[in-house]
């Protein structure tokens, strides 16, 4: 199967990703692996209190965080950013250079979806991406129509 035409099939997966990481290299792996989603909005938070800011300001479907942050610990973002995990609002994918850490066990309790491990390689990336974001898509079908079965719309008076 043709990976790049299953990702473009469904170009309106999500619409907001932000990338909160200080390392440009994984801004551009993200930038390119994103190639196949044009309707996707890519956000770049440089640290810690930058990206939470972004959050704050216009919630993405998804964040890339990575763990390791110059100003403060990706633990302390994730705190952060829990409650909007816990009621949906957001996905959290954490970055790390480590397989196994008390962190990562931490941040998967609070919440976050996954880890991914760094270096970023991109084939591994895409697919990581597609699963992801497909998997966003359909939680918010899900939502909608959960929500369209708890408030139904009235019918329209008959003539």
């Amino acid at each position: 199967m043709n990976m790049h035409a299953a990702d473009t099939d469904r170009p309106d997966v999500c619409s907001r990703v932000l990338c909160i990481d200080a390392d440009p290299a994984n801004h551009a792996m993200l930038k390119l692996a994103l190639v196949s989603y044009p309707s996707i909005d890519l956000r770049i938070a440089v640290n810690g209190h930058s990206g939470i800011r972004a959050v704050r300001t216009a919630m993405p479907d998804l964040i890339v965080l990575n763990m390791s942050l110059p100003d403060m610990g990706g633990m302390d973002v994730v705190r952060s950013l829990q409650p909007d995990m816990a009621d949906g609002s957001c996905q959290v994918i954490a970055l790390t250079t480590e397989a196994f850490s008390i962190d990562i066990v931490k941040a998967l309790s609070l919440g976050v979806l996954e880890y991914w491990l760094k270096p970023l390689l991109i084939d591994l990336l895409k697919v990581d991406l597609a699963r992801v974001l497909n998997t966003s898509l359909a939680r918010t079908e899900r939502h909608e129509r959960r929500a369209c079965w708890l408030n139904p719309q009235p019918a329209a008076p008959s003539a």
